[in-house]
């Protein structure tokens, strides 16, 4: 009889003590496993990807600074640069230039909602693939072309044609020209745009499967009002 006793008291604790593992997990159920969604990640607009042309000067050519390649990227570090050590743009959540894994993680999506994250995140890039390489050789052209210009200032200078001053002012002239031409060169303005639809896409792909209840917390977060 005893026996029984002891036998019935440790198969309930045994259940006890699954019921309560099975209550702290599902308290969390959306914490990334091995493989799963990095909920620190951070998407950036397209307009972060095309970067700055730097100073150059009697000892340097130009080129290109503070350089995306992806869109989702991992996040800044404490010190507030990127992850080239650079400096991030400023967040701006309405141009999707925010914690996209912040956002995530308040919509505790489920697993099959997780699953669909990840495809809609490899579609992304695969989406920016062709237009980041029309937009790096648009870039690269008008860099080597503002290089060969400095190289013609630099034998004026050295030929004694142009003070030390005109060189440097010419310098600065040939920046503003090359920032203007990397702003209205029509290859880059097509790239651009075609990086803007990717991202685009990338969130109306995520927004199309949220619930009724996550598309609340999902326009909260951007402020829609409906």
């Amino acid at each position: 009889m005893k026996s029984n006793l002891f036998r019935n008291i440790y198969v309930v604790a045994i259940l006890a003590a699954m019921l309560g593992i099975a209550a702290c997990q599902n308290e969390n159920p959306f914490e990334p496993g091995d493989n799963d969604i990095d909920y620190s990640m951070v998407l950036l607009s397209p307009d972060a990807m095309v970067g700055e042309v730097s100073e150059a000067n009697l000892t340097t050519d130009f080129t290109l600074q503070n350089v995306y390649d992806k869109m989702l990227t991992p996040p800044f570090g404490g010190n507030g640069k990127g992850p080239n050590g650079e400096m991030p743009p400023k967040p701006e959540p309405n141009k999707g230039q925010f914690r996209i894994g912040v956002l995530l993680r308040m919509l505790e999506l489920d697993s099959a909602q997780r699953e669909q994250v990840k495809i809609f995140a490899q579609e992304l890039e695969d989406c920016i693939k062709e237009y980041r390489q029309m937009l790096r050789e648009a870039q690269r052209a008008i860099i080597e072309d503002a290089n060969a210009q400095r190289r013609q200032i630099m034998e004026q200078l050295k030929a004694g044609e142009i003070t030390r001053e005109q060189a440097i002012q010419a310098l600065k002239q040939l920046r503003e020209e090359t920032r203007t031409a990397m702003e209205t060169n029509e290859v880059i303005v097509t790239a651009l745009e075609g990086l803007k639809d990717c991202h685009d896409a990338f969130l109306e792909n995520l927004k199309s499967i949220l619930t009724t209840e996550q598309l609340d917390i999902w326009n909260k977060y951007f402020g829609i009002k409906e």
